[in-house]
């Protein structure tokens, strides 16, 4: 490997946010009109609060369908001369995973192409896996590099605290690479590729109905590097209840680069979220998404709901925090963080956060 550089935190200055819209021939389309719709709406505040600030990017089936959202964001109080849009084919939505990871290499940003296969072939994802090449091909990320690769790294995978700290877990490494030597390798690949100083992989916790198998981004998140957040539960009649707890022991012996102990504040529980057919969802304060000068927070209808975002608006002072409806993200297994992919700033060539 000759490519190497830094990875950047999520809190870091933004030049856009990737969107993939879901479609007729999608998976939210498959599960009938009103999860495709209720999808949207989610999407549309997502699209609305981050163009106010920053630009968005929006890949999306056709020209008729960017003249319809262009129409929609602007309702929704975005502004639309912020949004890009590519046409590309794509299987679904969630652009944390199927979307560009950007590392930055003697300071400039280098879009890194990783290999999507569902989730280890849960789904279908070709279309997917082709779409940031034909993004790329479009001008879609400006005049930036981009590498490609035959490893799987999914973005909802790993965790930066952009100074060489990168968190992950056991139960998706298992996942990614089951072989103990073949491990060891990815391990030592993406440690050199975004030159990892501190390897953190954790051993436990599960949120039910998550369709990745062990992303983190639905377990913990960094607020800063020196803070973390967890999805906690405390009720004992939960199935959650034992491996969310092991999880927080877990962190609390857990040490930075310096050898320092990490501050960790646990996220409330949203208690049993179901979905139509009485199975569990993946609810998780943790999957909240930052834009440029936001904070995302989950919301599934929880009586947790407004203390979730509180808690995260107290760990980004600088940010306006807004709840967003993930219930019907959360109903086809992603989340909110899921369905949305940072990009940068430099990596696009028109001035960013305009005023």
């Amino acid at each position: 490997m000759t490519r190497s550089g830094r990875l950047p935190a999520e809190w870091e200055p933004q030049s856009a946010i990737m969107l993939t819209w879901p479609r007729q021939d999608g998976d939210f389309a498959r599960a009938g009109d009103d999860p495709l719709l209720a999808a949207e709406i989610s999407l549309l505040s997502i699209a609305a609060l981050a163009s106010r600030q920053q630009r968005v990017l929006l890949i999306i089936e056709d020209r008729p369908m960017a003249t319809r959202l262009h129409t929609l964001i602007e309702e929704a109080g975005g502004s639309p001369g912020n949004l890009d849009f590519i046409e590309a084919p794509a299987d679904d939505i969630w652009a944390r995973d199927h979307g560009p990871l950007t590392l930055i290499d003697e300071g400039r940003p280098l879009l890194l192409n990783f290999r999507f296969d569902g989730w280890g072939g849960k789904f279908p994802a070709n279309r997917d896996n082709a779409i940031n090449q034909t993004v790329h091909g479009a001008g879609g990320f400006g005049q930036a590099e981009m590498l490609s690769f035959d490893q799987v790294l999914e973005g909802g995978a790993i965790e930066s605290d952009g100074a060489g700290t990168l968190i992950t877990t056991r139960r998706w490494l298992k996942r990614c690479c089951p072989a103990p030597l073949i491990l060891t390798k990815y391990i030592d690949f993406i440690s050199q590729l975004f030159d990892i100083k501190h390897f953190i992989i954790l051993e436990n916790g599960e949120i039910r109905g998550d369709d990745t198998a062990g992303h983190v981004d639905m377990l913990v998140r960094f607020a800063n590097p020196q803070t973390l957040l967890y999805q906690s539960c405390e009720q004992p009649d939960d199935p959650h209840y034992r491996s969310l707890q092991a999880l927080a022991t877990e962190l609390r012996t857990l040490r930075r680069k310096n050898g320092q102990a990490f501050a960790v504040h646990p996220l409330p529980f949203p208690g049993k979220i179901t979905g139509a057919q009485g199975e569990r969802l993946p609810a998780s304060y943790a999957n909240f998404l930052l834009t440029d000068r936001q904070v995302l927070v989950p919301a599934f209808g929880s009586s947790a709901d407004d203390e979730a975002r509180e808690l995260i608006a107290r760990c980004f002072p600088d940010r306006q925090a807004v709840s967003i409806d993930s219930l019907p993200l959360i109903n086809q297994g992603g989340g909110l963080h899921c369905a949305a992919m940072q990009l940068p700033a430099g990596l696009l060539d028109r001035p960013e956060n305009p005023q």
